[in-house]
């Protein structure tokens, strides 16, 4: 294989080396031949350390370097490298190249003695994981309606269900475990809602992303309303009322008023002309019912009661920060889909 000079300096370079290119650049390939490489350089497979993300991945480079050693054999008219490669080309089912949970579960399963762990440790697979979450969901969410825990209120104001509020902190703890500190940035972050002006700053902000998504969804409409024959003018009459609402919930000014008239959003029920065939009726049924489910959804998720939670949070110690970094996740993972879908950046620091 002819290697790029890039390509070559990744795989001869000695030493710790970090590789950084885009997808379909080789990196696999490179990856591949500087450990057979080493191995051939008399580093038993045994003794090499390969960790990837996903299963496959791990069988894919398995794959590959059994593959590649099998070449190797085929290359040398050495006898003892030949016998030596054979051996490695036989133990590579056997070596350490699997996923980073898979070789933390190991390790554990040889010495778990040491940390006062079972030796039949396994790593659960997504059934089990989903399981388990329900039943820390249940009892948690149990515990704190027992106790009428004012926290939990707060929670189920800000998002409306249970189920929302378990959506949240999920993706509150999977944020905070790729933080260093995670305590001090949970207390930097709860501390910005103690300022007014940046409380003001994020609810101007929804409303600027809502107004995006409302044009784009009132542009659509008109697209397609356009395109109707004058027999449907009963259909025509009822997109016109809807097209009507959104401008004139577009006129509305501040956070208040938009979250109202989201969530007293209505959609009129369609009358065709009787015997208008089904498949006349499905692409203006599939135009409205687009637009419908996206309107109702930014009713009902951007417009979290912000200011409750953000108000009451500081009062609730750490159930508090998570209820306040829970709402500012939510609202920064909607304005970046919001900004990526209409090619506009909105600043939030």
């Amino acid at each position: 294989m002819r290697w790029t000079e890039g390509q070559r300096a990744a795989i001869e370079t000695q030493g710790n080396l970090i590789v950084s290119a885009a997808a379909g650049a080789g990196k696999t390939a490179v990856l591949t031949e500087r450990i057979v490489r080493t191995i051939m350089g008399g580093v038993p497979v045994e003794s090499v350390l390969v960790l990837t993300f996903t299963r496959a991945a791990a069988a894919e480079m398995k794959q590959r370097i059994a593959d590649r050693l099998q070449r190797a054999v085929g290359e040398t008219e050495d006898a003892a490298l030949r016998s030596y490669l054979l051996a490695q080309c036989s133990a590579v089912e056997n070596a350490s190249i699997s996923t980073i949970d898979a070789f933390c579960s190991r390790i554990l399963r040889r010495h778990g003695a040491v940390l006062g762990i079972p030796g039949r440790v396994r790593v659960a697979d997504e059934v089990e994981l989903a399981v388990m979450a329900g039943q820390v969901k249940d009892a948690l969410l149990t515990e704190l309606a027992a106790k009428n825990d004012p926290a939990l209120h707060t929670l189920l104001a800000a998002f409306g269900s249970e189920d929302a509020v378990w959506e949240a902190l999920g993706a509150v703890e999977s944020a905070l475990s790729a933080e260093a500190d995670p305590d001090a940035w949970l207390s930097g972050a709860v501390a910005r809602y103690r300022d007014p002006a940046y409380a003001a700053l994020v609810l101007s902000r929804i409303t600027e992303g809502m107004q995006l998504e409302l044009r784009a969804g009132i542009a659509e409409l008109v697209r397609f309303r356009d395109t109707l024959p004058p027999e449907l003018g009963g259909v025509i009459a009822v997109l016109d009322e809807d097209l009507m609402r959104l401008r004139a919930l577009l006129l509305q000014s501040g956070y208040d008023c938009y979250r109202t008239g989201l969530l007293l959003m209505t959609f009129p029920t369609m009358r065709f002309p009787k015997g208008t065939p089904d498949a006349d009726k499905k692409p203006v049924k599939d135009a409205r019912d687009t637009l419908r489910p996206s309107i109702i959804n930014l009713g009902s998720m951007w417009f979290v009661r912000l200011t409750l939670a953000a108000a009451m949070a500081p009062h609730f110690g750490l159930r508090g920060v998570w209820v306040a970094m829970a709402i500012e996740l939510t609202v920064r993972g909607l304005l970046f889909l919001c900004r990526i879908a209409r090619g506009k950046w909105l600043k939030m620091d």
